[in-house]
């Protein structure tokens, strides 16, 4: 639920916000307009976004578009015309909705096509959003009326230069990426480390609207409820007056208080996705193992208790510190059919699988695997283990099962380890020369010695 608010903030509330703020000092007679006039903006957005075909081209030439109906629609506000605002309320519909229905999350949004929980879940989500954005943006009417005219203009100026700059970073990095992909621009190393940095910066355009938020709350502390107060405890004046700045003060506070709310729940929701809903699950402890001397790795069922329907996980190292990781795990709890996998699958890598509840599901991707189709190929099932067998209370696994993993895994312990060559000992992570034949990787002390290995490798290479 948390992913979808905290999405609804990062795409909404910024343009919202701004736009609030550039209109609040001339409210229409009948509000309802600029809301239907937003609401159109989000359905046309909603609308490209379905209907745009995916390309590149798309893609520039859709965050060009939006770009310029931004300084459009600021540029109108200086005519001071009525339908100025109108359309700055559809740019600002617009600006937020083309992100967020195209984020790639929107996919989970539903599992199914019909009306599931987590639909119901994640609509909740985004109608608890736009209740708390409503709510924010009659704040910010409301806030108009308390703060000096000074502080209301400062903050003008920050919500608009904050919206441009954060428009710039969003459109600039759709732009580029396409411009790169369509071969507008040419790849290079400083092009796409700004393309990388900024896709890393959005993530964070959730904070940056909740800082602008956070700015307005102080502005009301400082303009709108100290000053009043101050005067309300100096002020030697009539009852009447006296009442007046009462109400005054009580509605500076609320301001305050109201504010600050909104702040302190959308970070505590925003943190809660980020720091941990939006977390994988963590790995279990692997327990090591080693081959016995008949050149396999034993499990004893009963002592490890792999019938109790649980996962686990082993690893064990190579000759040359490769960690190879498994697992055994029984497919049909209380009928005892193990499976013995490695892993890591062929689409996600070594991420691994963790057990939620009763089910295993994949690290890498949060697919949630059928249970009795672990063992077999395909998909994102684990990769099997072939060659392992069962017999006399014991799980065996030999060696060259294992050395068939290797290259699935990516975590390397230090060993010594024998250059094949000359016999000399040397460090696989410190070797200078290294060479993968067959499923192995082999280390070497000289240039020599690699090149001699490289240009007839089975003079050295002992099956």
């Amino acid at each position: 639920m948390s992913l979808f608010f905290s999405l609804f903030v990062r795409c909404f509330w910024l343009p919202l916000f701004a736009t609030v703020v550039l209109s609040a000092g001339r409210l229409p007679r009948q509000p309802g307009r600029w809301f239907a006039w937003f609401v159109g903006g989000v359905l046309a957005g909603a609308a490209a976004v379905a209907w745009l075909p995916e390309s590149s081209a798309t893609l520039f030439w859709f965050a060009a578009v939006r770009g310029a109906l931004l300084v459009l629609a600021l540029l109108l506000l200086l005519t001071r015309r009525a339908f100025a605002v109108d359309a700055l309320w559809f740019a600002a519909g617009l600006l937020g909705a083309a992100p967020f229905f195209a984020a790639p999350v929107m996919s989970a949004f539903s599992t199914t096509s019909v009306v599931n929980t987590s639909f119901i879940l994640h609509f909740a989500a985004v109608l608890a959003a736009a209740g708390l954005s409503a709510l924010l943006a009659l704040w910010f009417v409301v806030l108009r009326a308390l703060v000096s005219r000074r502080v209301w203009r400062a903050l003008v100026v920050l919500v608009v230069f904050t919206w441009l700059a954060v428009a710039a970073v969003w459109l600039g990095a759709d732009m580029g990426l396409a411009a790169v992909k369509l071969q507008w621009l040419e790849i290079s190393s400083p092009r796409l480390r700004w393309l990388a940095r900024a896709e890393f910066v959005r993530a964070w355009f959730g904070y940056v609207a909740l800082a602008v938020l956070a700015v307005a709350t102080l502005a009301a502390l400082a303009s709108g409820w100290l000053p009043r107060r101050k005067r309300l405890a100096t002020a030697q004046v009539a009852a009447v007056e006296r009442r007046l700045l009462i109400a005054e003060a009580r509605r500076g506070r609320r301001a305050v208080w109201q504010g600050a709310f909104a702040v302190v729940f959308a970070l505590a929701t925003a943190l809660f996705w980020d720091l941990v809903a939006s977390r994988p699950p963590a790995l279990s402890a692997a327990t090591p193992v080693e081959l016995a001397a008949d050149d396999v790795v034993h499990l004893s069922i009963g002592d490890l208790r792999l019938k109790d329907g649980d996962l686990h996980r082993f690893a064990w190292v190579s000759g040359e510190g490769k960690v190879v990781r498994f697992f055994v795990i029984d497919r049909f709890p209380g009928e005892w059919s193990p499976a013995v996998v490695f892993d890591a699958c062929l689409l996600c890598g070594d991420t691994g699988y963790a057990m939620q509840g009763d089910q295993v599901t994949c690290i890498g991707c949060g697919v949630r695997l059928f249970r009795p189709n672990v063992g077999k190929s395909g998909g994102c099932n684990p990769v099997p283990i072939e060659g392992w067998s069962q017999a006399g209370g014991e799980i065996v696994v030999p060696r060259k099962s294992l050395e068939a993993g290797l290259n699935f895994f990516k975590a390397v312990v230090e060993l010594e380890v024998i250059d094949p060559v000359d016999g000399s000992r040397v460090k696989n992570t410190t070797a200078p020369h290294r060479y993968s034949y067959g499923t192995k990787t082999y280390f070497f002390r000289t240039e020599e010695n690699y090149q001699r290995f490289v240009d007839k490798p089975e003079d050295f290479v002992k099956e």
